[in-house]
Parts: C-alpha cells; sequence; structure tokens
C-alpha cells in the first residue's frame, strides 16, 4: 500500500533530484510483493510443513545466516541512504 502511495510523490521527487527515492519505491512495488509471492508458494508451503528443525537449523546457519546478515545491512543501509537523500 505504501507503495501505491509513493508512486504519486515519485515523479516530484525524481524533478527534484532525488533518485533515492526510486530505490525505496522499487522496494515497496516489486521486492516486498515477490518475498510474499514466493512464500505463499505451493513448494514454500510444503516445506515448510514437512522439515525437520535440526535439518532446518543446519541449513540456515552459518555462511548462509552471514550472507543474509549482510545483505540484510546493505539494504538498510542504501534505505537509509535513500531516506535521507543522500543519493
Amino acid at each position: 500500500v505504501g507503495g501505491i502511495g509513493a508512486l504519486a510523490v515519485l515523479p516530484r521527487m525524481l524533478e527534484q533530484g532525488r533518485y533515492g527515492f526510486l530505490y525505496t519505491t522499487v522496494l515497496l512495488l516489486v521486492v516486498s510483493p515477490l518475498e510474499v509471492w514466493l512464500l505463499t508458494r505451493p513448494g514454500s508451503r510444503r516445506w515448510y510443513g514437512t522439515v525437520n528443525p535440526d535439518e532446518a537449523r543446519a541449513r540456515h546457519s552459518g555462511q548462509w545466516m552471514t550472507g543474509t546478515v549482510a545483505w540484510a545491512v546493505v539494504g538498510g543501509l542504501l534505505q537509509t541512504a535513500a531516506a535521507m537523500g543522500w543519493i
């Protein structure tokens, strides 16, 4: 819903040279709905319903966790920079 509202503001922000707002809008309109869509696919539901907790823990620790945290930090920093008008 926030992405739809951001579309109304986006042209004005781009005219002002605040291109970072485009990043925020893409996150709201593309990335977030895509994540929801992927998580609601039958394969995802089936995996969450049948996975053994020990198997899930083994799969989602170590390098996977480090990579996920790194991407989260980078994404958060980009979002902050966009919101502050730095990019």
